[in-house]
């Protein structure tokens, strides 16, 4: 709510959609921060890294391994 064009903050909440299973919902997050301003962010390991840089390679993955639907 208080910067809503911050592609961290979308980072942040496809991250915590992952760990939480909903992975449908992490990639609109990816793509919504992709898609918004640019944010240098801190990695675990204390790394700096762009967020535009990790969602691409989320998406990227993301688009190698479609997700499979079962047909009845």
């Amino acid at each position: 709510r208080l910067n809503p064009d911050d592609g961290g903050r979308h980072i942040e909440l496809a991250a915590a959609y992952l760990r939480s299973g909903r992975t449908a919902e992490a990639l609109v997050a990816f793509r919504r921060a992709r898609a918004l301003d640019n944010e240098m962010l801190e990695t675990p390991t204390g790394d700096a890294i762009w967020s535009h840089q990790i969602a691409d390679s989320v998406l990227a993955r993301a688009a190698a391994r479609p997700v499979q639907l079962s047909s009845r």
